[in-house]
């Protein structure tokens, strides 16, 4: 990276809280942080689901080598169904140059897996990682 580089990192724990859980407050939330960052009208974020995503979409070309975007949405399958959420319908199949989305799901739920494989043709772009076991510790005290 370069030096001047300052990444901006946009991280969210979903299912956490009732605005984690469901697409329109995360998406609006979202939007709202990339605005702020990236210095733009928060005023102007569309209310209805359908235009949020796609001022959401066009808002990650805010994106500069100087300030990449880096977005982590952590446990896609805790998502409410409402709205179609697990359709990923709101999830850019295309990414501007300076970001990337991370995502995590357990597979099986809800076909989020095979949905974002049918999204996304790379495999390289898919990492599974297994369940940890759980390993009981012992101490001994002295």
């Amino acid at each position: 990276m370069d030096a001047k580089c300052t990444p901006v990192i946009i991280i969210r724990f979903l299912g956490t809280t009732p605005d984690s859980s469901s697409i329109y407050p995360l998406i609006k939330s979202i939007s709202h942080q990339i605005s702020h960052i990236y210095e733009k009208p928060i005023e102007s974020i569309p209310i209805e689901l359908s235009n949020l995503t796609n001022y959401f979409k066009k808002l990650l070309e805010c994106a500069t080598s100087e300030k990449p975007l880096f977005i982590f949405l952590d446990s896609l399958d805790s998502l409410s169904a409402m709205n179609s959420a697990h359709s990923l319908s709101w999830m850019p199949v295309n990414l501007p140059k300076n970001v990337k989305i991370v995502v995590s799901t357990l597979s099986g739920y809800y076909g989020i897996t095979q949905t974002l494989h049918n999204m996304i043709e790379i495999p390289e772009n898919f990492a599974k990682v297994n369940l940890f076991a759980r390993e009981k510790k012992c101490f001994k005290k002295n």
